[in-house]
C-alpha cells in the first residue's frame, strides 16, 4: 500500500481484471455468496460521515454542483409547470430508493397521478445522470483530491448501473407500500424497512462501476455481498442515512407553502440538505473504498452434473 493510500484510509482499487472479476455471477448471484470473516477494515459510521464530509467541502467542483444542480432542476420544474413546494427539492440529490420518493411526488405534481405514473420511468433517467456524475466526482475527489474532466467520462459509464439501481429501487418502494397497506399499525415501519434495506443492498454497485470500471451486472452483484459483510456495520449505515433524510423530507412537508418565490430560509434549508445527500454519498463510497480487496468472490458457478441414469 501507498503512503498516498494510507493517509486517504483505504486500499487502492482492484483493477477490473482482480481474481473474483471472471466468476459472473446473476444478478442475485452474490446474495448467496460466502460471508466474509467478521473483522473487516470499513471504517465506523462517524469517521466515514468525516471523510465524506471533507471530501466534499474541500472540492471546489462539489461545493458548487450542489446549488447548481438544485438550481437547475428548480428551473426545469417551473418551465413545466410546477407550483411549488421548493423544499420538496431537499431530496434532489438523494440517493436511491429515498429520491424515488421525491420523484414520485414530483411527477405527480407536474403531470398528474396518471401520467405521472406513467413517465416515472423518465424521471428515474434523469436521476440515474446526476447521481452518475456525482458518484464519479466523490470517488475521484476521495482517491485523487481533486475532480477533473475524466470524471464526467467515468461518470458516463456508472449511468447505466445507477439506472439499473433506480428501477429495483422503485420496485422495492413499490413493494414495501403494498404490504405496508395490509399491515395496520406497521405500514410505516414496512416502508422505510424497505427504503433501508435497498440503500443496505445496492448502494455500493454505481461506486463500484466509478472506481473499478465494472459491468453493470458485476457490480450489482458485488454490491449484494459488500452490503452483507458481517462487523461492516453497513445495515446501520444505511438505516441512519434513511432515517436523517426521512427527517429531511418531514421538514420539508412542514415547511411546505406554494408558489415560486422561495424564501431565503427556504434556500437555505433545501440546500443544507443536498449537502447533507451528497455527504453520504462520499462516506459509502470511503467505506466501500476501504474493504474493495476484502469483499467475498463470487461464487463459482455450479458444473452442470452427468445425467442420472
Amino acid at each position: 500500500m501507498s503512503s498516498r493510500d494510507r493517509s486517504k484510509g483505504y486500499r487502492a482499487p482492484q483493477a477490473n481484471g482482480s481474481k473474483d472479476a471472471p466468476a459472473r455471477p446473476g444478478l442475485l448471484g452474490g446474495l448467496f455468496a460466502p460471508r466474509a470473516a467478521a473483522v473487516t477494515s470499513m471504517p465506523g459510521i462517524g469517521s466515514s460521515i468525516a471523510r465524506g464530509f471533507t471530501a466534499v467541502v474541500t472540492s471546489p467542483v462539489l461545493v458548487v454542483a450542489i446549488p447548481l444542480l438544485v438550481v437547475v432542476e428548480w428551473f426545469v420544474a417551473l418551465a413545466l409547470g410546477y407550483q411549488g413546494p421548493f423544499t420538496q427539492f431537499a431530496g434532489a440529490l438523494a440517493i436511491p430508493p429515498f429520491v424515488t420518493l421525491y420523484d414520485n411526488g414530483l411527477s405527480t405534481a407536474l403531470f398528474g397521478p396518471g401520467l405521472g405514473r406513467e413517465l416515472i420511468l423518465a424521471f428515474v433517467l434523469v436521476r440515474a445522470i446526476v447521481l452518475g456524475l456525482l458518484t464519479a466526482a466523490v470517488v475521484q475527489q476521495l482517491d485523487q483530491d481533486r475532480v477533473d474532466a475524466t470524471a464526467l467520462r467515468r461518470g458516463l459509464l456508472v449511468i447505466p448501473t445507477a439506472f439499473a439501481v433506480g428501477i429495483i429501487s422503485m420496485l422495492f418502494v413499490t413493494a414495501a407500500s403494498l404490504v405496508a397497506a395490509f399491515l395496520v399499525g406497521l405500514g410505516s415501519v414496512v416502508a422505510l424497512a424497505g427504503l433501508v434495506f435497498a440503500v443496505y443492498l445496492f448502494v455500493f454497485a454505481p461506486i463500484m462501476v466509478a472506481a473499478e470500471r465494472r459491468s453493470m451486472p458485476e457490480a450489482l452483484s458485488r454490491s449484494l455481498r459488500a452490503g452483507r459483510m458481517p462487523g461492516a456495520g453497513n445495515l446501520a449505515f444505511a438505516a441512519l442515512y434513511v432515517l436523517i433524510s426521512f427527517i429531511f423530507l418531514q421538514l420539508g412537508l412542514s415547511l411546505a407553502r406554494l408558489g415560486v418565490n422561495p424564501t431565503f430560509a427556504d434556500w437555505a434549508f433545501v440546500l443544507l440538505a443536498n449537502l447533507v445527500q451528497v455527504v453520504f454519498l462520499a462516506s459509502f463510497a470511503f467505506r466501500y473504498l476501504s474493504v474493495t480487496d476484502e469483499v467475498p468472490a463470487a461464487p463459482e458457478p455450479r458444473q452442470r452434473g452427468s445425467r442420472r441414469r
